[in-house]
């Protein structure tokens, strides 16, 4: 049957009947719906259940409504209407979307009429307004009976409330039928009901059974050994699927039992390949469990970014058992969105604070980069602005390494968020500021500390804590990580005590191997040992830590590593784990992401471990990191620093905490850490290894300089960026060129322009130049200075 189109006040869309019983709309999702509430609303039993009111015309239900107009006037002179019993009442009390469809046509060229819904007396408030013939709710109908529908989102009911057509605004008749107001559900999830059996749904059944019987999707069967995935199945989203999800608040329903006991199953909704990155976490909120009645579970999630490939569906092989599951619908939570902020920034010492005024939104979050961006997608979230507490929040940006603190342009967005998390709008804004330091380093230990732990591992005993602090300086600031730090897996951990640690990190330039040390001092209340298995595998489960490491300096400290994926070559990245074992020594075991062959044991490496103190466990790994060159050749070695020099890396810590049914939850240290962080180097942090003789506090006094300096460029060698830094004693007009050996200008990096005293920072693109040395010069009316970097391409 054809559709028109009628505006509706809050959502309106053009519907078109499928043959199961759902529908499909402009936005790419497909509408359930509730039971029919009207009575009589196909006339069957005439006038039953119906009104007249008004001397314009005649109202006769001879299997239809039929109104014949005999004089234009007011609309509501001619009117018939469903006076709405205490229990329709209670259901749109209920709130949602909510439909209205009825059949009409006029006998005449064209009539129009006004569709009432709401308030018997008082205001005589309605969903849907009358404007003269141009309302939400004045629909224009012609010769063909067509099917005509109006949405409403209900927020609000009346204690005497009517459905109803007022017709006299023209003199022209009008024939109305199936007449229908339903709750309304709209679903991205095609064929959710199963109604169309296994269409469009893929299943990996393993060993066990999975189809459709009785309209409900069937997991029979289960075995409950190997991976809980190796039983799944999930429905692909299309591409106009997937435009109907973007950000803003979702909820995804379904139905599910299983037939005896209960039964753990995964809702996995999210990406397909990459991170696997999903909405509800597989440890957390996406774990359900379900029990033999046929209940209706309700998961909500704030969508922030979407995939190029996604799906939904359900991971079950967690025991042996079945599970029944069905009417599963993904639909956005209708949600009013906030205006966009009004911000102001101001900054001291290196320290930003965003104050938002006001506007009624239910919290603010505020993202940053290092440039300018549109969408918060291109930044990372440093904070949120809960009103309870206050309008304003700080930020600081960490330079790993005292050399390293500069002016610079830092770029913020903030977004108003509503109660159930859709955005405003985002409103950004600049500020010049400097930076504050990191209080945690790597450092490099000295031959006697080397010696020392080389024979505790000979002896299998860790040394008393204070012996390991005491190869670090007395200012060191071990890596610490708390219940403050972000839980990236799962929701346990109540208090330090349950799970908490900190780290002593170290390298060495004696041995040839490249050592690192890790010494680990983490509170636990229950010490669960990872089982047996080659490799250390599957100990990302039981009690231990984890951790990321790259092997090179990334190009800029603020943004971090721009590594989505694990790379090798000249910048390897890989992520460690170490811990106890039951029936074997501890292990350090190491992975490069599948992009050479490492994924074992460190060669040539160990871990001792001590759990003889009540509430803890202690940790000291050695590791050979020239290892892992020995089976990638391509994978660049890393370099560490000595006396008083020092680089940069991407590092990261996390701890792992089983209380004796799996792992209840991962702690991470990196600010920026994701549930995928463990093969995400962007998710890590950029930490300084110093020498021996470079060691600092954050503490100490990073004023802006009083005199004029030209810095090493960083790094040198460089292929094909560095980055020059300089000093300013005051304002000054600064020129900043790059010469060839034979005195000819190459390049032009800053020129004329005037800038503040303090430390200022310029990359150097060398993408179009060939190897070699080159000058670089600096130019104000107060002080010129030149100095060499090598290119090495």
């Amino acid at each position: 049957m054809m559709k028109a189109t009628i505006k509706a006040s809050l959502f309106l869309t053009i519907s078109t009947l499928l043959l199961f019983g759902f529908a499909t709309n402009s936005a790419a999702q497909y509408t359930s719906y509730g039971e029919n509430i009207v009575i009589n609303g196909d006339f069957s039993a005439g006038g039953e259940g119906w009104s007249i009111e008004g001397g314009n015309g005649v109202v006769t239900y001879p299997d239809t409504l039929k109104f014949e107009v005999t004089a234009a006037g007011n609309a509501y002179d001619l009117q018939s209407f469903q006076t709405l019993n205490a229990e329709q009442i209670a259901a749109l009390s209920e709130g949602g979307t909510w439909e209205l469809s009825f059949d009409a046509m006029t006998p005449d060229d064209s009539k129009n009429f006004h569709v009432f819904l709401g308030q018997v007396g008082g205001d005589w408030a309605r969903y849907w307004n009358t404007d003269g013939g141009n309302g939400t709710g004045d629909v224009q109908v012609d010769g063909e009976m067509k099917t005509y529908t109006l949405r409403t989102n209900i927020m609000q009911t009346w204690e005497s409330m009517k459905l109803g057509f007022e017709v006299a605004g023209d003199d022209a008749d009008l024939y109305i039928d199936n007449v229908m107001l339903r709750k309304a559900q709209d679903n991205i999830v095609i064929n959710g009901d199963f109604a169309l059996g296994d269409s469009l749904w893929n299943f990996t059944p393993a060993a066990a059974n999975i189809e459709v019987v009785d309209g409900e999707l069937a997991f029979t069967n289960i075995p409950g050994t190997g991976n809980t995935y190796d039983v799944q199945a999930m429905h692909v989203f299309n591409e106009e699927s997937k435009d109907s999800i973007y950000a803003g608040p979702y909820q995804v329903k379904f139905d599910a039992r299983t037939s005896e006991g209960t039964q753990e199953v995964h809702l996995f909704f999210g990406e397909i390949g990459g991170g696997w990155n999903r909405y509800f976490g597989e440890s957390t909120d996406g774990r359900i469990t379900v029990d033999t009645e046929m209940k209706t579970y309700v998961l909500e999630t704030s969508i922030e970014t979407t995939y190029p490939n996604m799906q939904l569906g359900f991971e079950v092989n967690y025991a042996p058992g079945d599970f029944y599951v069905d009417n599963i619908v993904l639909s956005r939570i209708t949600d009013p969105v906030p205006d966009a902020p009004e911000v102001q920034w101001t900054t001291e010492n290196g320290v930003v604070t965003i104050t938002v005024t006001d506007n009624g939104a239910s919290s603010y979050d505020v993202f940053f980069a290092d440039s300018a961006f549109t969408a918060t997608s291109q930044g990372t979230l440093v904070g949120t602005i809960n009103p309870s507490e206050g309008f304003s929040v700080t930020h600081t940006t960490v330079a790993p390494h005292p050399d390293l603190v500069t002016n610079f342009d830092a770029y913020y967005g903030v977004v108003g968020r509503s109660e159930l998390g859709s955005p405003s709008e985002m409103t950004t804004g600049v500020i010049n500021t400097s930076m504050t330091v990191r209080e945690n380093y790597i450092y490099e230990l000295s031959l006697e500390a080397v010696e020392a732990v080389a024979g505790a591992l000979d002896e299998g005993v860790v040394p008393e804590a204070a012996v390991l602090a005491s190869f670090f300086p007395d200012t060191y600031m071990p890596f610490e990580i708390t219940n403050e730090n972000l839980k990236v897996e799962g929701s346990g951990g109540d208090n330090d005590a349950d799970i908490s640690a900190k780290f002593w990190v170290g390298v060495e330039n004696f041995t040839g191997a490249d050592l690192m040390v890790f010494y680990a001092e983490i509170m636990d209340d229950i010490v669960v040992p990872a089982a047996n298995a080659a490799d250390g595998g599957g100990g990302w489960n039981f009690d231990s830590w984890e951790g990321g490491i790259g092997a090179y300096s990334p190009e800029n400290f603020v943004i971090g590593s721009d590594h989505e994926n694990f790379e090798s070559g000249e910048e390897p990245d890989y992520q460690l784990r170490a811990g106890f074992m039951d029936d074997a020594p501890p292990y350090i075991h190491a992975w490069d992401g599948g992009t050479g062959n490492f994924n074992q044991l460190v060669p040539n490496s160990a871990t001792i471990g001590d759990s003889t103190q009540a509430g803890m466990y202690r940790l000291l790994t050695v590791m050979s990191t020239i290892e892992f060159s020995g089976l990638n050749p391509d994978a660049k070695d890393f370099e560490f620093p000595t006396g008083t020099e020092f680089t940069t890396i991407p590092f990261q810590l996390a701890i792992n905490d089983n209380d004796g049914n799996g792992r209840d939850v991962q702690i991470a240290w990196s600010s920026k850490s994701t549930s995928q962080w463990w093969n995400t180097p962007s998710n890590w942090e950029i930490v300084a290894i110093v020498g021996a003789d470079g060691a600092f506090t954050s503490t100490e006094n990073f004023e802006q300089p009083v005199t004029f300096e030209l810095k090493q460029n960083f790094p040198n060698p460089f292929n094909p960026t560095t980055t020059i830094q300089f000093s300013l004693g005051s304002v000054q007009d600064v020129t900043l060129e790059v010469y060839n050996m034979l005195g000819q200008k190459v390049a032009t990096l800053i020129q004329d322009q005037k800038l503040s005293a303090g430390k200022h920072t310029q990359t150097f693109d060398a993408s179009n130049l060939a190897s070699g040395m080159y000058l670089y010069r600096i130019s104000t009316p107060d002080f010129v200075q030149s100095r060499k970097m090598l290119l090495i391409k």
